[in-house]
Order: structure tokens, then C-alpha cells, then sequence
């Protein structure tokens, strides 16, 4: 079972492949949605704002083209010359005279003046002035040749009805063959009566604008084969285009459209089609922007499909360039596999690697378990037997000590019994019994109190031996009590005074020791006034100092003999007990006794200055 496991179980690289690539996959195709949609309602608020501007612009221009013509209108009525002459012809009488037929003549030359003068504006086609109950008819623009057919006309003309039942000052006619010309020309018109006086109000005043002004306005070259526009009248009856179909949808599709629009729906988007209404001039006029929404569905539907297309590109190239990459990626990690199953850390522990792992994180998780935890044991192991180490050097060091300052002790108190007798000798005896108490402890450390008070005996014994000839200072303040050194630290380096600084100078010999916190670190500072070290000394011991730390454990102790100034044992054991957090360093100066050996040298500056400082711990 678990050989058929591992064997239909992907590798890894191809399980981290299809892991990253569905996540990207669905993260893609999440975005793409998103953006499909985003941009679809995008697209549809487009259109529809474009649609409205649209619609607002040509309902704003049509508007605009009828209050021309009623403006054209109204100044013909308002013109008090031609209000004369046309209330003169309402009243004349039927029979008319040599004179009065002059005078007629006058009348419609007037009229024709004042026409004339109205067509100001360059899209007015003809302007009219007609009564059809008193029959006449005046007109300027375009010639009308068929005199019978304007007596027709006007006979049968019914504007006047129109314009009372409309009950507004002015009557506007969309699109619509003009009754006074034989031939096929669609014209526009607003018509006025000349004034609320019942004489004259029968007198019309009728501006023709041609058709084509109207097309022009309505068709866009932007609308292509998409949208159209379709004017209504007041009673929602198609007015434009004029006697022909709305070719961007289907007449059924445009019936419907004008009912949904007759029962007050103004606008109205789907994917078949759209339209958007405006109503201009009071309502007397309704103008539609038609849509054809399958062209431009197809249109989506292109983009769509060549989005689709793209989205597919950039996956397939994207995870191909992940794949390389997780490729390169998991190389080094196949690599760790491979050595972490040959790994061990020794012959008689290999690591124990269960056959069954198949997640390569699993294994690696695993096996740096179960080599940290042999790596433990292994510091564990070696960090005990540096502590036997340094332990056995330090007692080595420690036991170096003990046999010089017993020979030393006991020559003093030999000499001491020879000068001053049994009671001295007595008391010395005591003191070294209490200094040997001391260095002969089992344990490797003490107080600093226990050292200075082993060192002030030492010192009371060489006062004896040197009587009137040597003294001593300590200074070691209450704070400093509790810190902890190596045992035997301060004496042997006092002992060194007698045994090499005092050696070539006169006493009286003198040596102060003073101990000191400062901040975080400690000081123990041991000052004589004997001849000081000479440069050789001082730089075989700054050597020394320098290297010693990069020595090997093993080896720390073994150049380290009490001969000499003994300075390098006592630094060794500092460095082994405070694991090298301190330092000891010397210097030569101050005041110093009279040096035999050296008479010309008086002057120079002498004695010994030796400084240990520590930091300050808080285990």
C-alpha cells in the first residue's frame, strides 16, 4: 500500500506548481469576472449618459428650430404697419372702385415689403399671410405657380380650427406636405394668428422651414447602424422620420417602443433594445433615441471572447514562468532531501527517517528534530567537560600558589622566631594557621572581605619581618564586600612587591590596595612605590594578554609557572573564572624609595600601578 502511495503521489515540485497556479487561477478568473462585469455596467452607464446628451442636444436643436420660426411669426403679427393694412383689408368692402383698387394695390405691396423683410433667417422657406374666409393669400420665398391650387388650398385649409382647438397662441406642424405647392416638398411650419381682435384674428401668418433642416438635426453620423431618432407628436404618432421606417429595429419592436413610452415609461435599456425620451415645445413634441442592442451586444460578445482569449495567454505564459521558477526554487531543496537522508552525525548514530514520509517539509521538520535534539546532547556533553576542564586548570593554577607562598610563610616566620622570639612567633603562627585555613579550601572562590582579610595577614607578616621599614594602606568600602573572585587573587600579586618591585630600592617600601564600584564595573587597584617593571616585562605581558584568549581551553595553563612576576597565572585564572569578561593591566609611575641599583635614574618616574576591573553581574 504504501509503495502504490508513494508511487502515484506527486512530486513535490509538481504539487507546489498546481497549488500556486490554482490559487493564481482562481485569483485571475475572479479579477476577470470582476472586471467583466465591472466594465459591462461601466459600458452601459456610458451609453446611457452619452444616450441623454445625445437625446438633449437634438431635443435642445429642434426646440430650437421651431422658436425660430415662431419668432419669425411673431414679428410679422406684432408689425403696426402691416396690423393697418391687414385690419384695412378685413373690413373693405366687396365692391371696389377705381381708387380703391389703387389702393389695394398699395396694400399688397405693403404686405409683400413686410414679408420680404421677415426673411431674415436662412433656413425660413416661405412666409405666408392668408384668410381663408375673406379669401386672400400673401406669401414671399419660394415661387408658387399654381394659382388654382392656392385658391384650393386656401378654401380648404383648416388652421385656423387647429389653432383654437390646440388653444395656444401658436400652431406647430412636424414634418408634412405643404398645401400650396403641387410638388413633393416636406415642409416644417409654425403658424400664428394676426391678433385676439375678432376682425383680424382669422389672419394667419404661417413660416415654412424645409424638411431637410429637421434631418439634418436628427441624423448623426455617429449613430451608424445602432440608434435612430423618432419624433412624436402630442398624440404619440410617429412624425419623424417622415414617411419612411426607422431601419435600426424592427416596426414591431418600434410599435412596442411607443406604447411603453405612451404609458409613461421614459426610457428603458435590455440587450434587444434601448430608448431614451425627451419632450419638448410643452409637451407637443416627444423625441426618442432608439437603440439597436444586439449589434452592440455582438460587440461585447467579441470583446469578451477576446478577453477570455488574453486572460488564457497571460495563464498559460504566467504558469509556465512559475513552473520554471519553482523548478529552479526547489532544486536546492531536493538537493537538502538527498543529503539529510544521507546525513548523520556520527558512525553509531545515524538519523532514523521514517520511509513513509512523503511531504518533503514533514521529512525536513523531522530531521533537523532530531538532529537539534542530538545537537544538544552533543553541547550539553562538551560544554560539561569544558566546565571539568577549566575547572582542573583553575585547581591547577590554584595549586601552583600554594607551595610558593608556603615557603615564603614559613621563611618568615623562621626569621621572625630568631629576632623577636616566642610571643611574635606565636602570633604569626596563628595568623598563617588562619592563612592556610584559607588557600587549603575546597573551594576555588571567595569573598573579596576573605581576600583582603588573607592579604592584610600576609601583609602583618611582612611587616614584622620588615619592621620600621614597610606599611601598608586598604581601602575596600562596605558596597564591595560580596563580589566574588578567584581565591588567592590580591596576595600573590602583593608578594610579588617583596619578591621583585622592593628588591633594588631603599624602604621604607609602601602598598596600597583600594577597591571601588564605578557604574556597572568593579576595580581593585594594588600600588607600590618599589622600582617598577621594565619595558621588556610589561610587553612580554601585554603579548601574553592579547593571545591568550584565542588559545585552546586545554591549554590556557600550561606555560603559566609562578616565576618571574607570576602576573600571567593570576590573569589566566581571572580569565578562566569570569569566562574573559575581564581585564588586568599595568602601568609604571608615581612616586617610588630610593633604587641602589640605579643612582642616575632618581628622578624617572617609578613604582607599580596593577588594575583589574570587572563588570558588574546580576545572576
Amino acid at each position: 500500500m504504501d509503495l502504490k502511495k508513494r508511487h502515484f503521489k506527486l512530486k513535490f515540485k509538481f504539487r507546489l506548481f498546481l497549488s500556486v497556479a490554482g490559487i493564481f487561477l482562481f485569483i485571475a478568473l475572479f479579477v476577470s469576472l470582476l472586471f467583466s462585469m465591472t466594465s459591462l455596467k461601466n459600458a452601459k452607464d456610458n451609453d446611457y449618459r452619452g444616450s441623454a446628451m445625445v437625446l438633449e442636444r437634438i431635443s435642445s436643436q429642434i426646440a430650437s428650430l421651431y422658436e425660430q420660426m415662431d419668432v419669425a411669426a411673431t414679428s410679422i403679427t406684432k408689425n403696426s404697419t402691416l396690423r393697418g393694412t391687414v385690419l384695412n383689408l378685413n373690413i373693405r368692402d366687396s365692391q371696389l372702385t377705381q381708387q380703391q383698387m389703387m389702393e389695394e394695390l398699395e396694400k399688397t405691396r405693403t404686405i409683400q415689403k413686410t414679408l420680404i423683410n421677415m426673411m431674415f433667417s436662412p433656413i425660413i422657406s416661405n412666409v405666408l399671410l392668408y384668410n381663408r374666409n375673406l379669401d386672400y393669400f400673401y406669401y414671399t420665398g419660394l415661387y408658387l405657380h399654381d394659382e388654382g391650387l392656392l385658391k384650393r388650398a386656401l378654401s380648404s385649409d383648416r388652421s385656423f380650427e387647429k389653432l383654437m382647438e390646440a388653444r395656444y397662441d401658436q400652431l406647430y406642424l412636424g414634418p408634412h406636405l405643404s398645401p400650396w405647392s403641387g410638388d413633393d416638398k416636406v415642409v416644417l411650419s409654425a403658424i400664428r394668428n394676426f391678433s385676439d381682435i375678432t376682425t383680424t384674428q382669422d389672419t394667419l401668418v404661417e413660416i415654412q422651414v424645409p424638411y431637410a433642416h429637421l434631418d439634418s438635426i436628427c441624423r448623426q453620423e455617429s449613430f451608424g447602424d445602432e440608434k435612430e431618432i423618432v419624433i412624436l407628436d402630442s398624440g404619440c404618432r410617429q412624425i419623424y422620420p417622415y414617411e419612411e421606417t426607422v431601419t435600426v429595429l424592427p416596426p414591431e419592436t418600434i410599435d412596442h417602443i411607443v406604447a411603453q413610452f405612451r404609458d409613461g415609461v421614459p426610457d428603458f435599456y435590455s440587450d434587444e433594445y434601448a430608448y431614451y425620451g425627451s419632450s419638448i415645445l410643452n409637451n407637443r413634441f416627444h423625441v426618442l433615441l432608439v437603440s439597436n442592442q444586439s449589434t452592440l451586444a455582438q460587440y461585447r460578445k467579441q470583446n469578451a471572447t477576446n478577453t477570455i482569449l488574453a486572460v488564457i495567454l497571460i495563464l498559460t505564459t504566467t504558469c509556465a514562468i512559475i513552473f520554471v521558477i519553482i523548478s529552479i526554487v526547489s532544486k536546492p531543496l531536493n538537493q537538502m532531501i538527498r543529503y539529510i537522508n544521507a546525513l548523520s552525525l556520527d558512525q553509531d548514530a545515524p538519523l532514523n527517517l521514517s520511509s513513509d514520509f512523503l511531504d518533503e517539509f514533514e521529512l525536513i521538520n523531522s530531521s533537523f528534530n532530531q538532529m537539534l535534539v542530538k545537537l544538544k546532547d552533543s553541547i550539553k556533553e562538551v560544554y560539561e567537560a569544558q566546565i571539568r576542564e577549566s575547572n582542573a586548570n583553575l585547581a591547577a593554577l590554584q595549586a601552583q600558589i600554594n607551595p610558593h607562598f608556603l615557603y615564603n610563610a614559613l621563611n618568615s616566620i623562621s626569621a621572625a622566631s630568631e629576632i623577636y622570639g616566642s610571643e611574635v612567633t606565636s602570633r604569626m603562627c596563628q595568623q598563617f594557621s588562619s592563612m592556610m585555613r584559607y588557600i587549603t579550601s575546597s573551594s576555588p572562590e571567595a569573598k573579596l572581605t576573605e581576600e583582603i582579610r588573607h592579604t592584610r595577614n600576609y601583609l602583618d607578616f611582612m611587616k614584622i619581618s620588615y619592621d620600621g621599614s614597610f606599611d601598608y594602606t586598604i581601602d575596600a568600602p562596605l558596597e564591595t564586600a560580596n563580589l566574588f573572585l578567584p581565591r588567592l587573587t590580591i596576595e600573590p600579586l602583593v608578594e610579588n612587591c617583596f619578591k621583585h618591585g622592593f628588591r633594588e630600592c631603599l624602604p621604607p617600601w609602601h602598598i596600597t590596595i583600594s577597591c571601588a564600584i564605578e557604574g556597572a564595573s568593579w576595580f581593585i587597584r594594588i600600588a607600590d612605590n618599589g622600582s617598577g617593571f621594565s619595558p621588556e616585562a610589561l610587553s612580554d605581558f601585554k603579548e601574553f594578554k592579547d593571545a591568550y584568549g584565542s588559545r585552546k581551553t586545554a591549554d590556557l595553563y600550561r606555560d603559566l609557572e609562578i616565576d618571574g612576576l607570576g602576573l600571567k597565572n593570576i590573569y589566566g585564572r581571572l580569565f578562566l573564572y569570569f569566562n574573559g569578561n575581564v581585564d588586568m593591566y599595568i602601568e609604571n609611575g608615581g612616586s617610588r624609595a630610593l633604587c641602589v641599583s640605579r643612582p642616575d635614574n632618581q628622578n624617572s618616574p617609578g613604582g607599580c600601578l596593577i588594575t583589574i576591573r570587572g563588570e558588574i553581574t546580576h545572576d
